[in-house]
């Protein structure tokens, strides 16, 4: 009898802790759920204050370096790294920091957790201005994401992080380089995707555009610090004949220069037409850019007054296809090529004289009125669109 009743209040002790058991399971998923529900509906501050009961909690019945412990303190750095732009006093910079050591010390360090855990660090130091260490961590973060030979999402992101680091070191030319990388990179993937009958994450997608817009930003900037850059007779060089597509690429950066100086200088300045000639040979062999051609059906072209309001707006066409690096014109490229055309026509006009042709258009370039905008895109657009046979836009 002793026994049956030593047996009953065992399992009875049992059933007990199994309730408990379950109840705690329970109310865990419920803390979690209530996190995530608040963190989906971008409610961050919410997320954080019920990541934190739930932290607390896990704390004292997961061992450390507890791969589910860990992945909280992860999302709770996020949902901070989120507010931080916003004025956000916490900081939950130690979080990453303990998951890193837990990851170093408990986890295998060639895993897609931990390429995740350096680019987060990678992000962090560039955030305190320690570029060389976010280039360390990003490299490394890159470097165990290769070894596992995905490409995804993850991927792109550690790839994105490059553009980042340069920008904060304020090199625009290799930021540049940078996304046009990463969008090379991106189409590699894309028709690899293709060929298999499947499409990648779709949040490249998403990405694609800003990295799209990003660069277009950078090119633009690029442009406008080489026009800042004062430029004088002695940066133009003689006029002279190409003879190979080659020897027009060796001149690419002659060529930038001459573009410059043609539109950051007067028309009656020493080396214009010197300018002007050297844009026409290099034209005639070059293959980098797409090509503007026949020049003399233009109407612009033949016009004595408007002829140097054409060459400004073919140099600072060239300007920016060599500064993206693309031989397609770009709508961006040619509506500011078109402003840059009309405006230098605007401040030689008592030089060259007024055209009647490019007046009305000089007069709606200083007007505010989208029509008038509008009108003075059309218009270009018929002078050029005859110059060749598949003359596109992207």
């Amino acid at each position: 009898m002793k026994k049956i009743f030593v047996l009953l209040f065992v399992a009875l002790l049992f059933g007990n802790a199994l309730s408990v058991q379950a109840k705690n399971k329970k109310s865990l998923e419920q803390m979690d759920n209530a996190a995530q529900k608040a963190i989906k509906r971008c409610y961050f501050k919410s997320g954080i204050k019920k990541l934190t009961v739930l932290i607390d909690t896990l704390s004292k019945i997961r061992p450390e370096g507890d791969s589910l412990l860990a992945s909280k303190y992860m999302q709770r750095f996020d949902c901070y790294w989120v507010l931080k732009s916003y004025g956000y006093q916490d900081d939950y910079s130690c979080d990453l920091y303990k998951v890193r050591d837990w990851w170093e010390k408990y986890h295998y360090q060639n895993d897609s957790v931990y390429s995740a855990i350096l680019l987060r660090l990678s992000y962090l130091k560039l955030y305190k201005s320690d570029k060389d260490s976010a280039l360390i961590y990003l490299n490394k973060a890159r470097s165990v994401y290769e070894n596992l030979h995905k490409k995804d999402f993850a991927y792109f992101e550690i790839l994105y992080g490059y553009a980042d680091i340069e920008k904060a070191k304020g090199n625009l030319r290799a930021e540049r380089d940078t996304l046009e990388n990463w969008i090379d990179k991106y189409h590699e993937i894309y028709h690899r995707f293709s060929l298999l009958g499947s499409g990648p994450q779709h949040e490249i997608f998403q990405v694609r555009p800003l990295a799209w817009h990003r660069l277009r930003d950078c090119c633009e900037a690029i442009v406008k610090e080489e026009m800042a850059r004062p430029h004088t007779e002695a940066d133009v060089p003689a006029p002279r004949e190409f003879e190979s597509s080659d020897s027009a690429h060796a001149a690419v950066d002659e060529v930038i220069d001459c573009c410059v100086y043609y539109l950051t200088h007067h028309v009656n300045s020493p080396k214009m037409d010197d300018a002007a000639l050297f844009i026409d040979n290099w034209l005639e062999k070059s293959v980098d850019i797409e090509k503007l051609y026949p020049l003399q059906s233009l109407q612009l072209k033949g016009n004595p007054t408007s002829k140097y309001a054409f060459k400004a707006f073919e140099a600072s066409l060239i300007l920016r296809q060599l500064m993206i690096r693309s031989y397609i014109i770009r709508w961006r490229n040619f509506r500011d090529a078109v402003k840059d055309g009309i405006s230098f026509y605007m401040q030689n006009r008592n030089v060259t004289g007024k055209n009647d042709f490019l007046e009305p258009l000089a007069t709606a370039y200083g007007d505010a009125d989208k029509k008038k905008q509008r009108k003075i895109m059309r218009f270009w657009w018929k002078a050029v669109k005859h110059m060749r046979p598949k003359f596109h836009f992207i």
